[in-house]
């Protein structure tokens, strides 16, 4: 949903402040002559119309209807509710995101796709996505060449993307990273053993990211 949350809250308080003032015409009406009663009810009603069409108002704003990049699903041709994503979809849409923008993840590694910041959204949102998804890469596919790409890689990459993780809240990530890196040489083995012993915690932040900031990935 994009309903600013301002908004919610003025038609929350309006529509409570309509709910009290209706209570007590109602209990005024009670103890008032015929006249009166008939006028308190008349009002109550009129402000119960009042509320049912707030309250449509409302669910009316929080239809999805603006294609989100991770939850709009082509064959229902809409948005899929937050907690229905899972990490296979997340997964697959970062491929395609990776493809459309950088050709491949191997361009991210040997290239110099890190400088070209509108490549990773206009606030840079999918840097911490596009560092995860490369590194679950190397672990899902365990192939010797593509280990290579990590020691292959200049240290300013290596460096864009440990920022990327520690701007995500994964300093600890990073540091291993960066470590590995500086001393292990072409040895993949340490990297190889910290990426595959992780492979389930780097789905789950790359799923943790997208779930977080929703708001993040509409297309408008």
């Amino acid at each position: 949903m994009r309903i600013q949350k301002p908004l919610v809250i003025l038609l929350a308080v309006i529509m409570a402040m309509l709910a009290i003032l209706g209570a007590f015409l109602i209990k005024v009406g009670m103890t008032t002559p015929q006249v009166f009663k008939k006028i308190c009810f008349f009002v109550c009603a009129a402000m119960i119309a009042v509320l049912i069409c707030l309250l449509g108002y409302l669910l009316w704003l929080s239809r999805d209807k603006e294609p989100n990049y991770f939850l709009f699903d082509r064959q229902l041709g809409k948005n899929i509710l937050p907690e229905e994503l899972r990490f296979r979809t997340v997964n697959e849409k970062m491929s395609v995101y990776i493809s459309a923008n950088f050709e491949s993840s191997e361009k991210l590694w040997l290239g110099d796709a890190w400088n070209v910041g509108d490549r990773f959204g206009a606030n840079g949102e999918y840097r911490g996505l596009v560092a995860y998804k490369m590194l679950y890469d190397l672990a899902d596919h365990d192939k010797v060449d593509q280990w290579d790409y990590f020691a292959e890689a200049s240290l300013e990459t290596i460096t864009h993307m440990c920022n990327a993780l520690m701007n995500s809240g994964d300093r600890n990530l990073a540091q291993k990273l960066m470590y590995v890196r500086q001393n292990c040489g072409v040895e993949i083995a340490p990297l190889r053993s910290l990426l595959l012993g992780n492979k389930k915690y780097l789905a789950g932040k790359m799923i943790g990211i997208v779930r977080r900031n929703i708001e993040w990935f509409y297309y408008t």
